[in-house]
């Protein structure tokens, strides 16, 4: 069993396509319900320091390796949030997080739908995959999930670690009952600017002007989640030979192979995003840095968008046709030393071609086949409901 956020389409018993990441046709029939006894919410409200891009994901609980083709192909609102908030290793980010979740509500004997049922009984698996995917959604967890990113820009990384001292001291004066966040900075001036980023499912969304916002916000969100207005965030899949299959002997495409060739067009990906995302931060800041070359960082950025394109382009082939998966490397441009005026900061390395392990939620990892189990949300600092 595995999880992935909820997107429009996605209901009990909906057919995913786990390559693509794709909603599909209904496919298993049954009623749901939530775990016997279960009760009350589970959830926090942390403040977490972003050193990396992994932290970022971590944090936001975004994991490349399961739904929407490693965030090669659409992706998830989680995925697009992210690249809004622009990772990099030039900027100083802080993240605010809420969840709070309900009791999970899986499907009670799940069976195969008539349809389904149909096309194995005649060993027409291709075409089962084509209407209802590999997985089906087995259940579904309702309630409130919040992010508020802050991203710091200064002339000196000095600076920018200065605003972010002052903002996890703002989150502390808050979290400790304060009324008003002792938050002065202003949001931008000749050496420095502060954004902030949200992401909410559930409750209210209001609009955010800034940091004083951004705690009231994430505060309201928590608050109106103990209220019951929630939302569909996450679903969790199990595979169909689960389930009673006709004379139990259907067989399904393979697609682990697909799927490892997905992962190292992510890697690729990813790097090429940071890259990028570099280099933005140096183009919209010249005046930071030595000696930029902007025309050469600009030539660098057209041959990553076109690095990236091709990749989406392998990428979408090979989710459709398993046969059209062939490995392909993207020609990495030299990127030039990025030097700040008053020191500059250790650019984050690229990653291994090979998809490294993610820190699983531990949300995530406590749902078990029918059932979930003492779900336990190892957090900063835990919010009982």
């Amino acid at each position: 069993m595995q999880a992935v956020d909820w997107q429009p389409g996605l209901n009990y018993g909906t057919g995913y396509d786990n390559v693509r990441g794709d909603a599909k046709q209904p496919a298993v029939v049954g009623g749901h319900a939530p775990i016997d006894g279960a009760a009350g919410q589970q959830g926090d409200f942390a403040f977490v320091n972003i050193n990396a891009e992994s932290d970022f994901d971590q944090a936001a609980d975004i994991d490349v390796k399961i739904g929407g083709g490693f965030g090669l192909i659409g992706g998830s609102a989680k995925f697009k949030f992210k690249e809004r908030c622009k990772v990099s290793s030039q900027a100083t980010f802080c993240m605010v997080r809420v969840n709070a979740l309900n009791a999970y509500e899986g499907i009670v004997d799940p069976k195969l739908a008539p349809e389904a049922w149909e096309l194995l009984s005649n060993a027409n698996s291709k075409r089962f995959r084509e209407r209802f995917g590999d997985l089906f959604v087995s259940g579904m967890f309702i309630g409130i999930e919040f992010y508020g990113v802050v991203r710091i820009e200064a002339q000196r990384v000095e600076r920018q670690k200065e605003i972010a001292a002052s903002v996890e001291a703002s989150y502390g004066m808050f979290a400790s009952g304060e009324a008003n966040v002792g938050f002065k900075e202003s949001m931008s001036s000749a050496e420095h600017k502060i954004e902030v980023f949200v992401y909410q499912k559930g409750g209210s969304v209001e609009i955010c002007k800034g940091i004083p916002d951004l705690f009231r916000l994430a505060s309201n969100a928590l608050n109106e989640g103990r209220a019951g207005r929630g939302y569909p965030f996450a679903v969790t899949l199990d595979p169909y030979n689960e389930l009673k299959l006709p004379n139990d002997d259907a067989s399904f495409v393979e697609i682990e192979a697909a799927r490892r060739n997905l992962a190292r067009l992510s890697d690729h990906m990813r790097a090429l995003q940071r890259m990028q995302n570099d280099i933005d931060f140096a183009l919209r800041n010249q005046a930071w840095f030595q000696d930029l070359d902007a025309a050469k960082l600009n030539a660098i950025n057209d041959q990553i968008s076109a690095e990236l394109n091709r990749i989406v382009e392998q990428a979408d082939m090979c989710s459709r046709d398993f046969a059209a998966c062939k490995d392909y490397s993207p020609d990495y441009p030299q990127m030039p030393e990025l030097v700040r005026k008053d020191g500059a900061p250790v650019a984050e390395p690229p990653p291994p071609q090979q998809t490294p392990p993610l820190v699983r939620p531990d949300w995530r990892k406590a749902i078990l086949v029918g059932k979930v189990e003492n779900i336990q949300l190892k957090r900063l600092q835990r919010v009982g409901g």
